[in-house]
């Protein structure tokens, strides 16, 4: 039971981070690719995102970050996001023609904008307990 309300906190994120990587694949098939890298895009990316994502929420109810404060989120998520990113394009990908850190700053600057989504959605999915 105690298990269990601890990692509670840890679904908001790790369901958000899922539902981004499975958008991501869906993605990658209406840009063209076939089916089964589709399916392969949005697992490589939704697994480390959710994982990511919980550990976010974890964080949250650990009281290491605080609810609404959006640049610890921009940091934890511009090696969060880059991250996931070279696993998903590692897994999935057809390469980086520009190098690793080239791939890496782009996804940098891109999780920005990830974290904006994902604070904006983590505030409306979390409970707040009074």
């Amino acid at each position: 039971m105690e298990i269990r309300h601890s990692l509670e906190p840890a679904l908001p994120g790790a369901a958000i981070g899922a539902v981004a990587g499975v958008a991501a694949g869906g993605l990658t098939l209406l840009a063209g690719q076939p089916l089964g890298r589709a399916a392969l895009s949005a697992l490589a990316l939704a697994v480390p995102l959710a994982l990511c994502g919980g550990a976010y929420g974890l964080l949250i109810g650990r009281w290491l970050f605080r609810p609404g404060a959006f640049a610890p989120v921009a940091l934890f998520w511009m090696v969060a996001f880059p991250t996931s990113r070279l696993i998903q394009e590692s897994l999935a990908g057809v390469g980086m023609r520009d190098g690793v850190l080239l791939f890496l700053a782009y996804q940098a600057m891109v999780s920005v904008g990830f974290a904006i989504g994902f604070v904006w959605l983590h505030e409306r999915l979390t409970v707040r307990r009074r």
